[in-house]
Parts: C-alpha cells; sequence; structure tokens
C-alpha cells in the first residue's frame, strides 16, 4: 500500500495557541507558590510540565517574530532576551529538592507570562 506523505504545514497553519489556557496555568502556578507551607510536590511537577510545554509552543511561534523585527532595535533586544532566557532555562537541567523544583516553577511562571505579553504584541 502506497502512502502519498503529506507536505508538513507552516505555523500559520496551525491553530492558534491557547493562550488562555497558558494564562490560567501561569494564574495556578502563582497561587500554589503563594500557599504556606511550600506546595505538594505533585502540583509543582503538573505545574512545571504545563508551563514547560507552554513556554516550548510560545518559543516556536515567537521566533518567526523575532526574525522580522528590527534587530538591535530596544524592542527586539528585550524580545530576544526573553527568549534566550526562556531557552535556557528549559534547557537547563533541573537541581534535586523541592525548594529547589518551587524555585524554576516561579522562574517558569515568571518566563511563560512574560513570552505571552511579547506573542501578544508581536504577532497580532
Amino acid at each position: 500500500m502506497n502512502v502519498t506523505p503529506q507536505p508538513r504545514q507552516q505555523s500559520s497553519d496551525t491553530a492558534p495557541l491557547n493562550t488562555a489556557l497558558m494564562a490560567d496555568t501561569v494564574e495556578r502556578a502563582l497561587q500554589a507558590l503563594d500557599c504556606n507551607p511550600v506546595p505538594r510536590p505533585d502540583t509543582v511537577e503538573t505545574l512545571t510540565s504545563l508551563l514547560t510545554g507552554h513556554i516550548a509552543l510560545l518559543l516556536s511561534e515567537l521566533r518567526p517574530a523575532l526574525d522580522t523585527m528590527d534587530h538591535g532595535s530596544l524592542e527586539w533586544n528585550r524580545a530576544q532576551v526573553q527568549y534566550n532566557n526562556a531557552r535556557a532555562l528549559l534547557s537547563s537541567e533541573p537541581t534535586r529538592g523541592l525548594h529547589s523544583a518551587v524555585a524554576r516553577l516561579s522562574d517558569l511562571a515568571r518566563i511563560c507570562d512574560n513570552l505571552m505579553n511579547d506573542h501578544f504584541r508581536l504577532t497580532d
């Protein structure tokens, strides 16, 4: 049976990002971080996984927008720093322990929020 390969869709053909879900995840993470004592390990793990996925999607959407910006401009520099910080965090190995995981969750929530703001500003 011969199957004809289908062409890969470009990002403009894909479904839009679910930014409402992303914003809800950031809010859930901030609420979990605000509790005393620290959030439960399973909560931290779930939110970390969700935010990591959201950030990866945002990065793939933002790259083309960054490429079309005026390189070296103040806006491009700011957006590029956010982009690079997000990539560095995703590529770094998490350290062991609940308090380290909570700190990473805080960083992921902050970066996801910043990238969503960039997404709204740069892709409209």
